[in-house]
């Protein structure tokens, strides 16, 4: 499993690349559903900052789905608020 992050741009799209081409599983956080890197992750996370600064009006349930049509399905649960620091709203699993 490797890590990918995502702010390098290019250079974390192009580690997806190879990532994929040498069947290696990745995990991500805090793509847009349209970009490769999300489509391809074996796990992605999706804070609620990223959410707010990204999506500020969009509809969780609407949000969420926008990603559904990737290539694995998720299930997302509620999580209270104030579980962590990092203000996650929900947790999803592969």
């Amino acid at each position: 499993m490797a890590c990918i992050d995502p702010p390098f741009r290019k250079e974390s799209a192009l580690a997806g690349q190879y990532a994929v081409e040498l069947g290696i599983p990745y995990v991500t956080i805090d793509c847009p559903h349209d970009q490769a890197l999300a489509r391809q992750a074996a796990v992605l996370i999706i804070s609620g900052e990223f959410r707010g600064r990204e999506y500020p009006q969009a509809d969780l349930d609407e949000l969420f789905l926008a990603y559904q049509p990737l290539r694995f399905q998720r299930w997302c649960v509620p999580v209270s608020p104030g579980y962590s620091t990092a203000r996650i709203t929900q947790l999803c699993w592969i």
